[in-house]
């Protein structure tokens, strides 16, 4: 089973408080020498309250009140939009939405004004901030691309890096993983042009999340593991705090008195309790987090909170329940917690919370034994992720991430050929200075040499950053091949007719039965679709669920055995994942199916072959030679077996091996 990822969104706006205590400390050192009240001592003021919004808002609160005093009576308009700007930044800070937006609302109506364009841009993506911790996708997205549109303008690389990763937290937030992971990777090439650690770590974590959300979680670490890899290289404690430890972080936050990262950390924790198995801290967290997020009105986590909330109620042991309410009202309690949560997603448009509400409220209604409505709900839940990840949204993820890649790889080759390229001119010239035109020709010839080089290697190396690019392409659509391939509709289709007729003969048992089985194979193909290899005990473990599930369905029309060699280690040894299934799925429709009597039988046995696998699957079925006949005709292989091949092909490319498929057919 993977292990469950957590990740805290940190937006780009929060500042690393232990880098800002040294610079703080100069401020209050030169407040303290200018007591004249002119625009310089404004001016510390408002530079401090914008450093304590990420320290102690409450007091970053009173220090701008002080600096907006003096700048009113100094009548400097700038001073003054600046003072409501850092008065909105630090209301921000305690969560209080209102507040905050009509502070920066004032600073933007002056700064526009006064025609400064960048300053208006940055309070646009501050109020984007306000709007997107509201989930108000609509007004956040329209404010952060007017920001956006007037700092390409003006050529800001480090602010339009923040803007561009606050457009993708939109469309990750929308479940728009296409254009949140386009965003977010034009957000990183800026932070790295620009070379800021910390913009490049903040740039790292978000495009985490949205890898999290599509359930690629190789990704997911690979940039997790980047943000906490400069973190820890810049010394940023809060930085490692927010990835290694929600504990840690919670009890940062909450000195600080950061709410929204405090509701965020309690919820966070209580998720990883429950994923554990103690509802009892679970359920006391989440609760917790509930209260502050309905008060600084947090949309998104508000519902994550209590969906998690609601399954916990129905998951938890009666031990855990006795005392907080009576027995009977366990699954009342969890249902409301759902609907509640529900209703939130609707409101604010999120899909990905609907399809996880939906999940939730299949397993209440399951737990209730209540079986028809939770094949109905499940059925909405698979609809719903349907239209938010279907296999063309799959493929544009991957085919953005690739070409990211393939551009840094080039970018990489560009820079070198033309260092290459000007250190080869610069000795042409110091030779030329020195020497006199006697050796003319010989310059020539370098220079032509030096040319001829430069073109053959950049195209070599172009030629092979091609292949890469062309395997890696060919890797991912073989997996989206094959995953659709695992899929198949047919099965799934007949799994849930067969659901229903249990329901409508009053067979409540062999439904939950059946759903069960049913169930936990989809979750393994799911969970097993982003691997590249899984246990050999795993992948046969799905796979006899799947016979199971067909032999269910066939009324036992055949019997099955699975032989392992013995010096196999089924736990280490590894196979591309559902690489068998194919076979035994033609094994059953096209020779066990036709078979007359119940006297059927699959025999799968796994042996080692020197230093790989040999898996073989057999059957006793009929219609053997038709089988081979529309295997011998064009246009007629199995598509199934087709996309195995692929698979075997590729990698046998990436590892150098030969392994191959053997078909034989005996009368």
């Amino acid at each position: 089973m993977k292990q469950i990822l957590l990740i805290i969104a940190l937006c780009f706006f929060i500042a690393d408080s232990f880098a800002q205590q040294k610079h703080m400390d100069s401020l209050r050192a030169a407040l303290g020498n200018h007591l004249k009240e002119d625009t310089i001592r404004a001016g510390i003021l408002i530079a401090l309250s914008e450093d304590y919004s990420a320290i102690d808002p409450a007091k970053g609160l009173e220090i701008a009140d002080g600096a907006l005093y003096l700048s009113e009576k100094l009548h400097d308009n700038e001073k003054i939009a600046s003072a409501y700007s850092n008065k909105g930044d630090n209301y921000w800070a305690r969560s209080m939405n209102g507040p905050a937006l009509e502070m920066y609302q004032k600073a933007s109506s002056m700064f526009q004004q006064m025609h400064d364009e960048v300053r208006y841009a940055m309070v646009c993506n501050e109020i984007g901030n306000v709007y997107l911790n509201t989930a108000d996708y609509i007004q956040a997205l329209e404010n952060f691309e007017k920001a956006e549109e007037i700092i390409q303008r003006n050529n800001n690389r480090v602010l339009l890096a923040k803007v561009m990763g606050n457009i993708g937290i939109v469309y990750n937030s929308m479940s728009d993983y296409p254009k949140a992971l386009d965003y977010g990777l034009k957000s990183l090439k800026v932070c790295e042009e620009v070379g800021d650690k910390m913009l490049i770590a903040k740039s790292c974590l978000n495009i985490s999340n949205i890898y999290a959300a599509t359930n690629n979680y190789p990704k997911t670490l690979e940039y997790q593991n980047r943000a906490l890899a400069l973190f820890e290289q810049m010394d940023s404690k809060m930085g490692v705090a927010f990835i290694t430890n929600f504990q840690r972080s919670l009890e940062a936050s909450e000195a600080i008195e950061y709410i929204a990262v405090t509701a965020s950390d309690l919820m966070n924790i209580g998720i990883v309790f429950a994923d554990s198995g103690d509802y009892y801290s679970a359920i006391s967290y989440l609760e917790k987090a509930i209260v502050i997020l309905e008060k600084i009105n947090n949309k998104d986590n508000l519902c994550l909170a209590l969906t998690r909330l609601g399954l916990a109620y129905a998951e938890a042991p009666d031990n855990v329940l006795r005392g907080k309410i009576p027995l009977a009202q366990r699954y009342a309690k969890a249902m409301a917690y759902e609907k509640n949560a529900m209703q939130i997603s609707l409101e604010i448009g999120s899909l990905d919370l609907k399809y996880k509400v939906l999940l939730n409220i299949s397993v209440i209604y399951e737990r209730q034994k209540s079986y028809q409505d939770a094949l109905k709900t499940y059925r909405e839940a698979v609809v719903v992720q349907d239209s938010i990840y279907t296999d063309t949204k799959k493929q544009e993820i991957a085919q953005k991430g690739l070409q990211f890649d393939f551009g840094k790889r080039e970018d990489a080759l560009k820079a070198a050929n033309d260092k290459k390229q000007a250190l080869a001119a610069a000795e042409i010239t110091r030779q030329r200075t020195v020497r006199n035109s006697a050796i003319g020709g010989s310059l020539l010839l370098l220079i032509a040499a030096a040319t001829t080089f430069g073109f053959y290697k950049r195209k070599r190396d172009a030629d092979q950053a091609k292949k890469d690019a062309e395997l890696k392409a060919q890797v991912t659509d073989t997996e989206l091949k094959a995953l659709r391939a695992q899929m198949n509709p047919h099965f799934i289709f007949n799994s849930l007719n067969s659901i229903s007729d249990y329901i409508a003969r009053n067979e409540t048992q062999a439904a939950g039965n059946y759903l069960t089985k049913f169930a936990r194979l989809m979750r393994t193909i799911l969970e097993n679709s982003e691997e590249k290899e899984v246990p050999l005990a795993e992948d046969l473990e799905a796979l006899e669920w799947y016979m199971q599930l067909e032999a269910l369905r066939m009324n036992h029309k055949f019997t099955y055995t699975i032989n392992v060699s013995a010096d196999i280690d089924p736990q280490t040894a590894m196979i591309p994942p559902m690489i068998l299934q194919p076979f035994v799925e033609n094994s059953i429709w096209h020779g066990l199916s036709r078979k007359a009597g119940g006297n059927g039988h699959i025999k799968i046995e796994v042996r080692k072959d020197g230093q790989m696998l040999r898996c073989i699957v057999e059957d006793n079925g009929v219609g053997r030679s038709d089988v081979a006949i529309s295997v011998a005709m064009p246009g007629k292989t199995s598509l199934g077996m087709k996309i195995t091949q692929s698979r075997i092909d590729v990698i046998n490319q990436q590892k150098g091996t030969s392994a191959s498929i053997q078909i034989t057919f005996v009368t």
